[in-house]
């Protein structure tokens, strides 16, 4: 049985001194990056989200559910795929995925190309925007 990720970058362009994400983000749909999505990038998702964990290590952030604040694009596209009822959604900042690789002792040198990808991405918005401005929000099946 596969594992896929169906994920969003959303990022907070709006620092109006509020706490980040306290208006409707922008995002970036990487249901389209099919090596990302069905990558099976394993030791990324176990460490991000306890699925797929072969350690018996609990993830440090277990899943939250989607966001408060979310896009329509990230809102609408994870749930035209999985049942609203099912606990597969979370987000992460990427303060928080870098905490959930060292916890499971990875780094990102050792995961796949896309996830770096990804990873890549998200450090240069957040380098643009500031910390914590940048998460991911994902669905996993």
């Amino acid at each position: 049985m596969g594992t896929s990720i169906d994920a969003y970058i959303e990022y907070d362009r709006i620092n109006n001194g509020k706490h980040p994400f306290s208006s409707v983000p922008e995002a970036i749909d990487l249901r389209g990056f099919t090596l990302f999505r069905s990558g099976k990038d394993y030791s990324f998702i176990a460490a991000i989200s306890g699925i797929r964990n072969k350690t018996n290590k609990e993830p440090l952030y277990k899943l939250r559910g989607l966001p408060f604040i979310i896009s329509s694009e990230a809102k609408q596209g994870l749930l035209e795929f999985y049942d609203p009822n099912y606990p597969c959604f979370s987000w992460l900042t990427l303060t928080e995925i870098d905490k959930s690789l060292a916890h499971f002792g990875l780094e990102r040198k050792n995961l796949n190309l896309e996830t770096n990808v990804v990873l890549q991405l998200m450090s240069f918005l957040e380098d643009e925007l500031g910390i914590n401005r940048v998460r991911l929000v994902f669905g996993i099946e």
